[in-house]
């Protein structure tokens, strides 16, 4: 049982012990029910619960041995793989910084307006020429001047995609290369005790402050053991962020002290008592603005502080390590001009697979919060949709203060969802021994 998501993802599925789980926010709810849905556990309202209610689901969980029997099952699964999740987290690392970026991942989706990627030029130039047809020869060259325009903005289009991709190939091999591409990208098993390949990086490493600060942390510690140079850049006061044995930590001050990260840590606690839906919905948004304000201005403290982005400039490095949810480390990274590694679990309004170039069917893909499965009733498709047609929306709403900071900072007009779909790899912390199976690009790689 616990209150915290990296508690019961890691200690009861590793351990094969069954849980009783009572989420709190963010996406805690939806990581419940997908153990729920497998068996391997039960799911109790933190904010209705009661001492006869708590104790029925821990006499469930811990009598009922079918509990117990799909954990195992589950854990079975997640520990079979032929690489140490560690280890292949490092690999990906080191391969973006050895070919500086991995342009050959990147699905030319990403490269398509909304027109050209569900091919409505395509349908309104055949849908033209079938209703013209028997119109009448003036109304059919008009139809075939409309269908001359639509491919010649076509061939614009492609011609986009094509300058990009050709910079792929044109691009000379990086010197420190042992091996080709190819046949790195088809070694799966890397070097576990020192750098690739002979291959020793300079990495820069932003991260997330809070438990995105714990995966993070693992992948800089074994870059540095393996002989990288690495350069975590972290702020003054922190929740647990710190230095570390194989990297070194390079701060800078922040207009908050320890008294303000307690009072925010407070304020999760009093969303866990008990009133009305009306003030559990006050206190939420209260809660999400307090943190949402705490993380622009910590962003502000790093971006805005120009001798020390002028220092990192000077440093040379490789690539960026961050976690995009706060998307600090890729505002960085574009500045920089180098390429940027993303670690997270997942980002609110689906904004991580959308710069992924990954599609999310509503009809089988859940979205965030709903607490859905992969198998949907009519009504939780419909509403599913409507969720998927409102993320933009969401999205702008979220990150709005980071499109302005982005402007700010990098002195052009770009949001931040333009920045992160220039990510070179997404590294998902996350497997399908409990996701929904769905489709994902190979710029994505699940290290969970």
């Amino acid at each position: 049982m616990s209150f915290k998501e990296r508690a019961f993802n890691t200690l009861g599925l590793c351990h094969a012990v069954p849980m009783v789980m009572m989420p709190v926010g963010g996406d805690q709810a939806d990581n419940a029910v997908r153990f729920a849905n497998k068996g391997a556990g039960v799911v109790l309202d933190i904010y209705s619960i009661t001492t006869e209610s708590l104790l029925q689901g821990l006499n469930e969980v811990i009598n009922d041995t079918r509990y117990k029997e799909n954990m195992q099952k589950l854990s079975a699964l997640h520990k079979d793989r032929p690489v140490d999740p560690l280890d292949l987290s490092v690999y990906w690392t080191e391969f973006v910084m050895r070919h500086k970026g991995a342009k050959h991942l990147r699905p030319a989706v990403l490269d398509l307006n909304w027109i050209q990627y569900y091919c409505l030029d395509v349908i309104a130039a055949l849908a033209t020429v079938v209703l013209c047809r028997d119109r009448g020869r003036r109304t059919m060259w008009k139809a075939a001047v409309f269908v001359f325009l639509l491919l010649n903005m076509d061939v614009q289009g492609n011609g986009a995609v094509d300058n990009t991709r050709g910079s792929v190939v044109e691009n000379p091999r990086p010197e420190k290369k042992v091996k080709t591409e190819e046949a790195e990208a088809n070694n799966n098993i890397p070097a576990g005790d020192t750098a690739s390949s002979g291959f020793f990086g300079n990495l820069l490493v932003v991260p997330m402050d809070g438990s995105h600060w714990v995966g993070v942390k693992a992948i800089a510690q074994e870059m540095g053991r393996r002989g990288h140079r690495v350069t975590v850049v972290i702020p003054e006061i922190s929740m647990r962020m710190g230095p570390g044995k194989h990297y070194d930590t390079v701060t800078y001050p922040v207009p908050y002290d320890k008294a303000h990260i307690d009072s925010l840590m407070s304020s999760l606690t009093d969303m866990m008592e008990k009133s009305s839906f009306t003030k559990k919905i006050m206190k939420g948004f209260s809660t999400m603005q307090k943190f949402t304000g705490f993380m622009h201005t910590t962003a502000e403290s790093l971006l805005f502080n120009a001798s020390l982005i002028s220092h990192l400039a000077q440093q040379n490095f490789d690539a960026v390590l961050t976690d995009p949810v706060a998307p600090t480390g890729s505002l960085i990274a574009r500045k920089l001009g180098v390429p940027t590694i993303n670690l997270l679990r997942g980002m609110p309004c689906s904004l991580d697979m959308k710069s992924a170039g990954c599609p999310s069917p509503p009809s089988y893909v859940p979205r965030f919060l709903t607490r859905y499965t992969d198998n949907m009733s009519f009504q939780e498709r419909a509403f599913n949709t409507l969720m998927a047609l409102l993320e933009p929306l969401l999205c702008r709403l979220m990150f709005w203060h980071f499109d302005q900071i982005a402007y700010q900072f990098l002195g052009e007009e770009v949001g931040i969802a333009e920045v992160l779909s220039e990510s070179a790899i997404w590294l998902l912390r996350m497997d399908f021994t409990l996701e929904f199976p769905r489709p994902i690009m190979p710029n994505v790689v699940l290290v969970g």
